[in-house]
């Protein structure tokens, strides 16, 4: 699945247990743009329900690095 680079680096924080709002301080940018960057992420991931979102999008985003 092609990523750009800025949602590598948010999927990457997300697997370290980082919080929209840590992602957004780290990355220097607002929160507002860090949701909707992991809403679009989600999407793309196929993970909809935000119960457990994270967990999916890790295991997901985990699979496909392996077989990279």
């Amino acid at each position: 699945m092609e990523r750009t680079l800025l949602e590598t680096q948010i999927i990457e924080l997300i697997c370290h247990g980082f919080s929209n709002k840590a992602i957004a301080e780290k990355l220097n940018m607002k929160d507002s743009f860090i949701k909707t960057q992991v809403k679009n992420i989600y999407k793309k991931y196929d993970v909809y329900k935000q119960k457990n979102a994270r967990i999916r999008l890790v295991i997901k985003y985990c699979r496909e690095t392996k077989e990279n």
